[in-house]
């Protein structure tokens, strides 16, 4: 049935929820989530300037290089190893962004998303004893997110350079559970919540410069976001709630690609986020810090000779990325790397983009290793 692929995708992405289990995301507004798609994420993330990238969040000019009407949906899987005094593994699978573009006349392409941008959702737990005499265990349970919401718009320019900009809704959630649970039967267990609710808004504008069929350039700029936020507290003394409001300063995006004869492109990409004079209510705020996301990757191109091998007619893709967090925990500042692979399925209406990453956060004499999986599938269509 003619676009059946549409309604195919919006089913899949139904049933799947959100859930991240970091040791780290209990820190700020959680973890910070690049762009989801698993093109670039197999380049380890270099998607500013690269011409055929989706990942049109760092830079909403890219979204001019997609000719036809595009649906796409993002799943990722994770597994992080980490060590508290309870647990050892933990995983998680979930839907991580939603897009739609759709090309207008006078080159101009419209698009529209939804990305999860900060995850929030953790498990930490420690005991008090070893064995039989431990006498009580106590767990931090976080779940919720914030989630990006964007309208986009980019139109080419005399085939050079294309120009876009995006409006970004921001909303979302945080709930917390702080409990003690005795070895004592006898004994309640001792539980806090705390619930955030977050809403704000920012926009992001980008600029794509083709020089020549070889190289391209990058560069984009999100505006400061006010981030407003109601706190409520409930614990066995009462409840109480209090209103922030949050200010976070712009973040721009840098990034180059260049192919060679069409036989391999290799792209880079740097993000920074200023964030070290984060404000609440006015006031710095303690524990931010500026920070630069690197990625650096390079993509095989698929071979045109139809004598080719089956994996050669593949692209494969290669990357790293170097994420040190926007805030420092207590132990210290929290560092993240990944070493990415990825490749593509290619389909007769769409494809099908796969990466996995495999890499090490820190903080402090706090570890864990990552394990990551990810696909897009996207679908397309002349109207």
């Amino acid at each position: 049935m003619k676009r059946a692929w549409i309604v195919s995708l919006i089913y899949l992405a139904l049933p799947f929820s959100a859930q991240a289990i970091s040791l780290f995301s209990g820190n700020g507004f959680g973890e910070l989530i690049p762009p989801p798609d698993a093109g670039p994420r197999g380049m380890g993330g270099a998607g500013v300037a690269h011409r055929n990238s989706t990942a049109s969040e760092l830079n909403p000019a890219l979204l001019s290089s997609l000719k036809e009407t595009t649906l796409s949906l993002t799943l990722n899987s994770e597994l992080c190893e980490h060590e508290d005094s309870v647990r050892a593994k933990t995983s998680s699978f979930r839907l991580s962004g939603l897009r739609f573009s759709l090309p207008l006349p006078y080159r101009v392409m419209v698009g529209a998303s939804v990305q999860r941008r900060f995850d929030m959702d953790f498990d930490i737990a420690s005991v008090s004893g070893i064995a039989d005499t431990i006498a009580y265990t106590r767990s931090i349970a976080g779940r919720g997110g914030i989630y990006s919401t964007s309208i986009c718009l980019a139109r080419e320019v005399f085939d050079l350079i294309s120009l876009g900009g995006s409006f970004n809704f921001l909303s979302g959630y945080g709930i917390e559970e702080w409990k003690t649970e005795f070895n004592n039967p006898e004994v309640r267990p001792a539980v806090d919540s705390l619930r955030h609710e977050y809403s704000g808004s920012n926009s992001t504008f980008g600029v794509l410069a083709r020089i020549g069929d070889a190289f391209s350039l990058g560069v984009s700029l999100t505006t400061p976001t006010t981030l407003k936020g109601e706190l409520e507290v409930l614990s066995p003394g009462g409840t109480r709630s209090e209103e922030r409001t949050y200010r976070l300063p712009l973040t721009y995006a840098l990034g180059a690609a260049y192919v060679r004869e069409g036989t391999l492109l290799i792209a880079s990409g740097l993000v920074a986020y200023p964030w070290g004079n984060v404000s609440l209510n006015g006031q710095p705020r303690t524990r931010f810090s500026n920070t630069n996301r690197f990625a650096l990757g390079a993509e095989l191109l698929p071979a045109k000779d139809e004598l080719a091998r089956l994996f050669r007619k593949l692209p494969l893709r290669i990357g790293y990325s170097n994420s040190p967090w926007y805030f420092e925990t207590a132990r210290g500042r929290i560092g993240e790397q990944l070493l990415t692979f990825g490749s593509t399925l290619f389909l007769p209406a769409g494809q099908i983009d796969l990466s996995f990453e495999l890499g090490e956060r820190k903080g402090g004499d706090l570890r864990e290793r990552v394990w990551r999986g990810g696909i897009t599938l996207s679908g397309r269509e002349r109207w």
